[in-house]
């Protein structure tokens, strides 16, 4: 919803001598933003994303079948093999799913979903047969189902992979099948602890859980990507021959760890993009100076496109300068303690500085609270609505605030130069 202000309203600019003379808010040419406020919520967790489908091995056994015939030549009797059989309606249990995060266990099955410090998938089947040669009979079959919940951390580089693998059927010689689990990360992460467990006799309905670690030690000066790959070894019967094991990776590059943010070294999910929060409530009028900025200029940053990190201080400083200091900016004494926040932010490379504008350039508003009618208004001081920056006139202290906010997530989402990140403006 886009709110407008007629050009008599946009094109005032403030009195030269505004230094020495007491203003107020104009209400005649100010804007009520209740049509926006009143549609804001309260602050609550971004919701997971998906991100694609687990990448595994193809089944084997249909190739078995083609070529009885020929395993009946190399002298097998049977063969042990991946199936591609339907996959059963297995809803959830206990086990397996039982000991995930409730966002992960109320996800899609056998879907990658992702936070920025988690990742989990639940639901994965790994079908397995026991084919009998030269006539085709199948003599056992069991199905595993597999979940596996990961928690990265922003203050250092260990990753843990908790993973669990339950029975949930099975017949004839693979009534009770015996498995091992074993994982390893991509170069250049090292994995600190690959074996989840061995030779392992399962029973129908048991599930065996496993723990791995994965280190990011390799992130000096850098920021480094890997993924996760899993290998399912089925102990063959008594005369079979095993195809070979059933293996499956998540995403390529679903996990980053750096030092290039704050004084730790750390890890995250890139791939979902963090929101720094900001409210009306405590954030006040540099909240409202966003509110007017996302709705009124036509590129909707941080709301409609995220905006990104510029990591460089010294830019980010120029940046500043050109929005703030450039020469236009006049300080309101009916502001309190007044300072220039600017949006998008300096830091990021959306900046009107970053775009090569100047504070000339910019959108300026006044923000201001109605203790009559409970409700936020801006005085626009100049705006055409077709202006790529916006800057405010807000006190210190909030404008400070949602700096603060800024640098929180920051590093706790690990953003590094160029990452993107949503601005989202609650209650």
């Amino acid at each position: 919803m886009a709110l407008t202000v007629a050009a008599t309203v946009a094109l005032v600019a403030p009195p030269a001598t505004a230094s020495t003379e007491t203003w107020t808010p104009d209400r005649s040419r100010s804007v009520s933003l209740d049509a926006i406020t009143s549609g804001l919520t309260d602050q609550k967790p971004q919701p997971p994303k998906a991100v694609g489908p687990v990448a595994a091995a193809q089944p084997d056994c249909s190739t078995v079948r083609a070529n009885l015939a020929g395993y009946a030549r190399s002298g097998a009797r049977q063969v042990l093999c991946r199936d591609d059989a339907p996959i059963p309606e297995v809803g959830q249990r206990s086990g397996a799913d039982g000991t995930l995060a409730a966002w992960c266990s109320g996800a899609a099955p056998r879907t990658v979903w992702v936070t920025r410090n988690a990742a989990c998938v639940h639901g994965l089947l790994s079908n397995w047969s026991v084919v009998q040669v030269p006539n085709g009979a199948v003599l056992g079959t069991a199905t595993f189902e597999i979940s596996h919940e990961i928690d990265l951390f922003p203050t250092r580089v260990d990753v843990e992979d908790n993973t669990a693998v339950t029975l949930i059927s099975s017949t004839g010689v693979l009534t009770s099948p015996t498995a091992t689990l074993t994982a390893t990360c991509s170069s250049p992460c090292g994995t600190s602890d690959g074996t989840g467990f061995t030779l392992e006799t399962f029973t129908r309905g048991e599930t065996e859980d496993a723990f791995f670690r994965y280190s990011g030690e390799a992130a000096i000066n850098k920021a480094i990507f890997f993924s996760t790959s899993y290998t399912l070894t089925v102990q063959p019967p008594p005369g079979t021959t095993p195809l070979g094991p059933g293996t499956w990776r998540l995403s390529d590059n679903l996990f980053r760890c750096d030092d290039l943010v704050s004084s730790f070294r750390g890890c995250v999910i890139p791939m979902f993009v963090p929101e720094v929060p900001v409210s009306v409530s405590t954030h006040q009028a540099a909240a409202i100076g966003i509110l007017v900025a996302q709705y009124n200029l036509p590129d909707g940053f941080g709301r409609t496109v995220p905006l990104n990190r510029l990591a460089d201080e010294n830019a980010a400083e120029a940046n500043r300068r050109k929005i703030c200091e450039d020469g236009t900016w006049v300080t309101r004494p009916d502001v309190r303690d007044d300072s220039c926040d600017e949006y998008a932010f300096a830091r990021a490379r959306q900046s009107g500085g970053f775009l090569g504008l100047t504070g000339k350039d910019c959108a300026e508003v006044m923000p201001w609270f109605n203790s009559d009618d409970g409700q936020w208004y801006y005085e626009a001081i100049r705006m055409t609505g077709k202006e790529r920056c916006l800057r405010a006139h807000v006190p210190l202290d909030q404008n400070s605030l949602v700096g603060s906010t800024l640098g929180v997530v920051t590093n706790d989402a690990r953003l590094i130069d160029g990452d993107p990140y949503w601005v989202v403006v609650y209650n």
